[in-house]
């Protein structure tokens, strides 16, 4: 392999480095943007264990609605434990 003059090497830098340039976003901005994108990813996960730890128990239920006999407990039991 042919060895480059100095004036060649500096061509080959002055190309790469425009190149980059022309990308339009930096290194840092890479790593800023992806702690961002790892942050919410966090976040949509704590939030769905944290939804995921309110189910209502039938007791609540009962409490909340005074008017639901005991069928209709049975049957949002059974709805509900058979999602899970």
């Amino acid at each position: 392999m042919a060895e480059l003059t100095q004036q060649e090497r500096e061509k080959i830098y002055l190309e790469e480095k425009m190149k980059r340039e022309a990308a339009g976003i930096s290194s840092g901005a890479l790593v800023l943007l992806n702690m961002l994108a790892i942050a919410g990813l966090a976040g949509i996960f704590y939030l769905s264990l944290k939804l995921e730890e309110k189910k209502p128990s039938a007791e609540d239920i009962r409490k909340s609605y005074d008017g639901l006999s005991p069928e209709d407990l049975e049957e949002y039991a059974r709805s509900t434990s058979s999602v899970n």
